[in-house]
C-alpha cells in the first residue's frame, strides 16, 4: 500500500511523515494550487529539479 499525506504545511510534518514511512506528500509545503494555465510551465521548472 502507498501512503499519501495531504495537507503538509510544513517542514516538521513532513519530517513526521518521512520517520514514519509515508510515501508521497502534498500540500502547501510543496507549492499553493496552481492555475491551470500555469501548470505547463510549472512542471517544466519542477522536472529541472
Amino acid at each position: 500500500m502507498t501512503v499519501i499525506a495531504e495537507g503538509v504545511e510544513t517542514k516538521e510534518q513532513l519530517s513526521q511523515l518521512q520517520e514514519n514511512g509515508c510515501d508521497e506528500i502534498q500540500g502547501f509545503y510543496l507549492s499553493r494550487p496552481i492555475n491551470p494555465k500555469k501548470m505547463v510551465s510549472f512542471m517544466k521548472e519542477y522536472a529541472k529539479h
